[in-house]
């Protein structure tokens, strides 16, 4: 997981999309409410799709982009 510190409580982090969200669109897994986390975008393999639609699918392997509290992303990835 990679993180970069936009202000004390904000921040972008890159991680690995956890098992359980593998193969359910950004909609159904509901990050933003969950965990207060907002998707800027997922790579899958040499693809990056910026600024996903809800509809937008989790594969295993897709790597997200998101921004929020460091710790709200690590309670995402356990």
């Amino acid at each position: 997981m990679d993180y970069l510190e936009i202000s004390p409580e904000l921040g972008v982090v890159e991680m690995l999309a956890p098992e359980r969200l593998h193969g359910k669109t950004l909609g159904e897994a509901d990050l933003r409410r969950k965990y207060g986390l907002t998707v800027l975008a997922i790579r899958h393999g040499d693809q990056l799709r910026v600024n996903p639609s809800a509809d937008a699918r989790i594969e295993a392997g897709d790597e997200l982009l998101v921004i929020g509290k460091m710790a709200d992303a690590e309670r995402l990835s356990d």
